[in-house]
């Protein structure tokens, strides 16, 4: 049913055309009126070297910008090898970034 209202899957590449802002989408909100918000996490090197806050966005101010970021993490949600957790682990394991 939503799938038709979100452009972009976790992962994708995007760049905010109003703010100029570029990162990959972390997170996406649809609300009950059919707005589609896109949460966007910059790199730490365009945030002068912190680890910036997400960015909320309008889903149709937003364009790709090719590609996509994906990780072992989300390669493993797709194949259905891993499994999202019900809650905190008592010892969580860490995914890197290849």
């Amino acid at each position: 049913m939503y799938d038709e209202l979100i452009r972009f899957k976790l992962g994708a590449k995007v760049k905010d055309q109003i703010s100029g802002l570029t990162g990959i989408v972390v997170s996406v909100d649809v609300w009950v009126n059919g707005c589609v918000r896109l949460g966007i996490q910059q790199k730490v090197k365009e945030a002068g070297g912190k680890v910036p806050e997400v960015y909320w966005s309008d889903q149709r101010q937003c364009k790709s910008t090719g590609g996509a970021y994906v990780n072992e993490f989300l390669e493993g949600l797709g194949k259905g090898t891993v499994k999202p957790t019900e809650g905190p682990q008592s010892d969580p394991q860490s995914y890197s970034v290849k």
